[in-house]
Protein backbone atom coordinates (compact mmCIF):
# COMPACT_ATOMS: atom_id res chain seq x y z
CA UNK A 1 0.00 0.00 0.00
CA UNK A 2 1.19 3.23 -0.27
CA UNK A 3 -0.25 5.30 2.46
CA UNK A 4 1.88 7.00 4.69
CA UNK A 5 1.57 5.10 8.07
CA UNK A 6 4.16 7.15 10.75
CA UNK A 7 3.52 6.67 13.80
CA UNK A 8 2.74 10.00 15.86
CA UNK A 9 3.73 10.02 19.09
CA UNK A 10 1.29 10.99 21.96
CA UNK A 11 2.26 10.06 25.45
CA UNK A 12 3.25 6.63 26.11
CA UNK A 13 1.22 5.62 23.00
CA UNK A 14 1.52 5.85 19.36
CA UNK A 15 -1.07 7.04 17.20
CA UNK A 16 -1.60 6.22 13.47
CA UNK A 17 -3.70 8.56 10.88
CA UNK A 18 -7.44 6.98 10.50
CA UNK A 19 -6.66 8.31 6.44
CA UNK A 20 -4.05 6.10 5.82
CA UNK A 21 -5.89 3.27 7.17
CA UNK A 22 -9.15 3.65 5.36
CA UNK A 23 -6.10 4.32 1.94
CA UNK A 24 -4.84 1.26 2.89
CA UNK A 25 -7.47 -0.59 3.78
CA UNK A 26 -9.51 0.36 0.35
CA UNK A 27 -6.32 -0.27 -1.55
CA UNK A 28 -6.73 -3.87 -0.51
CA UNK A 29 -10.05 -4.08 -1.02
CA UNK A 30 -10.08 -2.67 -4.59
CA UNK A 31 -7.66 -5.29 -5.40
CA UNK A 32 -10.31 -8.52 -4.53
CA UNK A 33 -11.32 -10.31 -7.41
CA UNK A 34 -8.03 -9.37 -9.36
CA UNK A 35 -6.61 -12.37 -9.23
CA UNK A 36 -3.82 -10.41 -6.34
CA UNK A 37 -1.71 -13.04 -5.66
CA UNK A 38 -1.34 -12.13 -2.03
CA UNK A 39 -4.80 -11.87 -1.38
CA UNK A 40 -5.15 -15.19 -3.20
CA UNK A 41 -2.57 -16.76 -0.77
CA UNK A 42 -4.19 -15.14 2.95
CA UNK A 43 -7.40 -16.86 1.16
CA UNK A 44 -5.71 -20.00 0.74
CA UNK A 45 -4.40 -19.97 3.79
CA UNK A 46 -7.78 -18.53 5.77
CA UNK A 47 -9.56 -21.53 4.13
CA UNK A 48 -9.91 -24.20 6.81
CA UNK A 49 -9.88 -21.42 9.58
CA UNK A 50 -13.25 -19.83 8.53
CA UNK A 51 -14.90 -23.28 6.84
CA UNK A 52 -14.50 -24.89 10.85
CA UNK A 53 -15.30 -21.27 12.21
CA UNK A 54 -19.29 -21.09 13.35
CA UNK A 55 -20.96 -18.30 11.18
CA UNK A 56 -24.36 -16.45 11.25
CA UNK A 57 -27.31 -17.01 9.38
CA UNK A 58 -25.74 -15.28 6.41
CA UNK A 59 -22.59 -17.60 6.39
CA UNK A 60 -20.25 -15.13 7.46
CA UNK A 61 -18.36 -14.41 10.47
CA UNK A 62 -19.36 -12.09 13.34
CA UNK A 63 -16.99 -9.75 15.19
CA UNK A 64 -15.54 -12.01 18.04
CA UNK A 65 -14.90 -14.52 15.86
CA UNK A 66 -13.16 -12.22 12.86
CA UNK A 67 -11.01 -11.22 15.84
CA UNK A 68 -10.15 -14.94 16.58
CA UNK A 69 -9.28 -16.11 13.12
CA UNK A 70 -6.98 -13.89 12.22
CA UNK A 71 -5.25 -13.27 16.36
CA UNK A 72 -4.93 -17.36 15.71
CA UNK A 73 -3.78 -16.77 11.98
CA UNK A 74 -0.84 -13.97 12.51
CA UNK A 75 0.36 -15.86 15.64
CA UNK A 76 0.86 -19.09 14.14
CA UNK A 77 1.57 -18.01 10.48
CA UNK A 78 3.53 -14.97 11.36
CA UNK A 79 4.87 -15.15 15.00
CA UNK A 80 2.67 -11.48 15.58
CA UNK A 81 0.53 -10.68 18.41
CA UNK A 82 -1.29 -7.67 17.47
CA UNK A 83 -2.59 -5.85 19.91
CA UNK A 84 -6.34 -5.35 19.40
CA UNK A 85 -7.29 -8.75 18.41
CA UNK A 86 -8.01 -9.97 21.66
CA UNK A 87 -11.97 -11.68 21.21
CA UNK A 88 -13.10 -9.70 24.00
CA UNK A 89 -12.10 -6.25 22.26
CA UNK A 90 -14.79 -4.13 21.43
CA UNK A 91 -16.25 -2.06 18.58
CA UNK A 92 -14.95 1.48 16.82
CA UNK A 93 -16.85 3.96 15.77
CA UNK A 94 -15.50 4.66 12.49
CA UNK A 95 -16.58 8.14 12.18
CA UNK A 96 -13.74 8.80 14.83
CA UNK A 97 -10.96 11.40 14.80
CA UNK A 98 -8.04 11.72 12.59
CA UNK A 99 -5.70 9.66 14.27
CA UNK A 100 -6.14 6.29 16.40
CA UNK A 101 -4.43 4.75 19.18
CA UNK A 102 -2.36 1.72 17.67
CA UNK A 103 -3.63 -1.08 19.70
CA UNK A 104 -7.17 -0.50 18.32
CA UNK A 105 -6.28 -0.37 14.92
CA UNK A 106 -7.88 -3.98 14.35
CA UNK A 107 -11.24 -2.54 15.53
CA UNK A 108 -11.03 0.65 13.62
CA UNK A 109 -10.55 -1.55 10.37
CA UNK A 110 -13.37 -3.79 11.59
CA UNK A 111 -15.70 -0.95 12.45
CA UNK A 112 -15.06 0.20 8.77
CA UNK A 113 -15.75 -3.61 7.18
CA UNK A 114 -19.48 -3.70 9.27
CA UNK A 115 -20.27 0.01 7.70
CA UNK A 116 -19.37 -1.36 4.13
CA UNK A 117 -21.37 -4.80 4.99
CA UNK A 118 -24.12 -2.72 6.71
CA UNK A 119 -23.18 -4.99 9.90
CA UNK A 120 -23.88 -8.25 8.24
CA UNK A 121 -20.58 -9.87 8.95
CA UNK A 122 -17.24 -10.65 7.63
CA UNK A 123 -17.05 -13.29 4.86
CA UNK A 124 -13.56 -15.28 3.59
CA UNK A 125 -12.82 -12.29 1.02
CA UNK A 126 -13.27 -9.65 3.80
CA UNK A 127 -11.29 -11.57 6.24
CA UNK A 128 -8.50 -11.96 3.98
CA UNK A 129 -8.31 -7.89 3.03
CA UNK A 130 -8.33 -7.52 6.90
CA UNK A 131 -5.45 -9.78 7.07
CA UNK A 132 -3.22 -7.88 4.37
CA UNK A 133 -4.51 -4.41 5.73
CA UNK A 134 -2.86 -5.23 9.08
CA UNK A 135 0.08 -6.70 7.03
CA UNK A 136 0.38 -3.80 5.40
CA UNK A 137 0.20 -1.16 8.26
CA UNK A 138 2.36 -3.54 10.34
CA UNK A 139 5.31 -3.20 7.25
CA UNK A 140 4.91 0.09 6.46
CA UNK A 141 5.10 0.92 10.72
CA UNK A 142 8.82 -1.31 10.58
CA UNK A 143 10.02 0.65 7.53
CA UNK A 144 9.39 4.05 9.22
CA UNK A 145 11.08 2.59 12.73
CA UNK A 146 14.03 2.00 10.41
CA UNK A 147 14.07 5.27 8.60
CA UNK A 148 14.03 6.73 12.10
CA UNK A 149 16.60 4.84 13.35
CA UNK A 150 19.01 6.31 10.21
CA UNK A 151 17.33 9.62 10.78
CA UNK A 152 18.50 9.71 14.58
CA UNK A 153 21.90 8.52 13.31
CA UNK A 154 22.06 11.36 10.44
CA UNK A 155 22.31 8.56 8.36
CA UNK A 156 21.26 8.68 4.25
CA UNK A 157 18.96 5.58 3.25
CA UNK A 158 19.79 5.56 -0.19
CA UNK A 159 23.93 5.83 0.05
CA UNK A 160 26.42 2.94 0.66
CA UNK A 161 27.74 2.74 4.34
CA UNK A 162 30.47 0.82 6.27
CA UNK A 163 29.22 -2.21 7.64
CA UNK A 164 30.09 -1.19 11.01
CA UNK A 165 27.45 1.70 10.23
CA UNK A 166 24.76 -0.82 9.38
CA UNK A 167 25.24 -2.82 12.20
CA UNK A 168 24.77 0.04 14.29
CA UNK A 169 21.31 1.84 12.62
CA UNK A 170 19.86 -2.00 12.82
CA UNK A 171 20.91 -2.06 17.09
CA UNK A 172 19.43 1.54 16.70
CA UNK A 173 16.05 0.17 15.22
CA UNK A 174 15.25 -2.71 17.45
CA UNK A 175 16.13 -0.55 20.81
CA UNK A 176 13.09 1.99 19.11
CA UNK A 177 11.21 -1.46 18.20
CA UNK A 178 11.65 -2.43 22.32
CA UNK A 179 11.98 1.05 24.31
CA UNK A 180 10.15 3.29 21.71
CA UNK A 181 10.72 6.99 21.52
CA UNK A 182 13.93 7.41 24.03
CA UNK A 183 16.02 5.53 21.82
CA UNK A 184 15.42 8.07 19.13
CA UNK A 185 17.49 10.95 19.78
CA UNK A 186 19.79 9.56 21.54
CA UNK A 187 23.16 10.60 21.11
CA UNK A 188 26.23 7.75 21.09
CA UNK A 189 26.97 8.22 24.88
CA UNK A 190 23.42 8.28 25.75
CA UNK A 191 22.95 5.21 23.25
CA UNK A 192 25.58 3.28 25.01
CA UNK A 193 23.46 3.84 28.53
CA UNK A 194 20.15 2.34 27.20
CA UNK A 195 22.22 -0.47 25.85
CA UNK A 196 23.66 -1.29 29.22
CA UNK A 197 20.16 -0.46 30.79
CA UNK A 198 18.05 -2.50 28.19
CA UNK A 199 20.34 -5.65 29.13
CA UNK A 200 18.72 -5.56 32.54
CA UNK A 201 15.19 -4.95 30.88
CA UNK A 202 15.29 -7.84 28.15
CA UNK A 203 18.05 -10.27 29.73
CA UNK A 204 18.05 -11.77 25.84
CA UNK A 205 19.14 -8.56 24.37
CA UNK A 206 22.73 -9.90 23.62
CA UNK A 207 21.41 -12.94 21.97
CA UNK A 208 18.84 -10.93 20.48
CA UNK A 209 20.89 -8.21 18.67
CA UNK A 210 23.61 -10.60 17.68
CA UNK A 211 20.69 -12.97 15.87
CA UNK A 212 19.77 -9.72 13.65
CA UNK A 213 23.41 -9.20 12.74
CA UNK A 214 23.39 -12.74 11.80
CA UNK A 215 20.77 -12.48 9.58
CA UNK A 216 21.60 -9.29 7.87
CA UNK A 217 24.64 -10.64 7.11
CA UNK A 218 23.28 -13.25 5.41
CA UNK A 219 21.41 -11.93 3.26
CA UNK A 220 23.71 -9.31 2.82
Amino acid sequence: ASASLRAQSHGDAERLATQAVQQTLLWELSALGHGERMLLELQADLRPMFVALPKNELGKLDASTVRYALHRFFVQKRGWYVKGLEPSGGAWNASSPASVMTDRVPSYIQGLFEERVHGHGLGLEELAAFAATLQDLVHEEEVAHLIDAYGAMNLSTQARMNPEAVDEAIKRYLMIYLLGPDALGAGTKKLKTLERAISKIYPAWPDTSLWALDVLRSVG
